[in-house]
């Protein structure tokens, strides 16, 4: 899933996590849903909704010994089964459950790097890089993204099959 919230934390909606990167909140444990609606011109040039349920994904925190965050597993596992709709004309399309991961790396400067691997949705936005909107379904693939200190994200690299989800649901 790329999207991220907005405090800059990619998000993995993953199918998927698909996610998640389409979550507006980092989950607080296994097994979330999710159902978001963004405005013509965040994430699609129509408005998008993203439902997610039926997650088996698991989160989990890392810690050094000093007790600062380094690492986030934001999602690995079986995730949601995501439902995108173009809430203007109506079309949808269904991302079955699939395997999905995605790592969050801390750095002490605030910066990160997020890299999601399995099957997902991103999401960019116009402060993101390359600037969106966009939406994209990966199948497969694998993403990497640095994540400035203000919570910009810039895409490093992208592997497997991409369906672009505006694309799709604007036929």
């Amino acid at each position: 899933m790329h999207s991220h919230n907005k405090t800059g934390v990619p998000r993995l909606a993953a199918c998927t996590l698909a996610a998640a990167l389409g979550l507006a909140s980092l989950p607080a444990s296994a097994g979330f849903d999710f159902d978001e609606t963004y405005a013509a011109g965040e994430a699609c040039v129509f408005s998008l909704r993203l439902e997610g349920y039926d997650s088996k994904l698991q989160y989990r925190e890392f810690y050094d010994r000093s007790g600062e965050l380094v690492r986030i597993l934001l999602a690995a596992g079986k995730g949601s089964r995501i439902v995108m709709t173009n809430l203007e004309n109506g079309a949808s399309f269904t991302m079955k459950s699939a395997g999905a991961s995605g790592t969050l790396h801390v750095n002490a400067d605030g910066t990160s790097t997020l890299v999601a691997t399995g099957h997902f949705i991103t999401t960019f936005f116009s402060t993101d890089d390359p600037p969106g909107p966009w939406t994209t379904m990966f199948s497969g693939g694998r993403q990497v993204y640095s994540i400035d200190a203000n919570g910009v994200s810039t895409l490093q690299s992208e592997s497997g099959k991409m369906t672009d989800i505006c694309e799709l649901l604007s036929e």
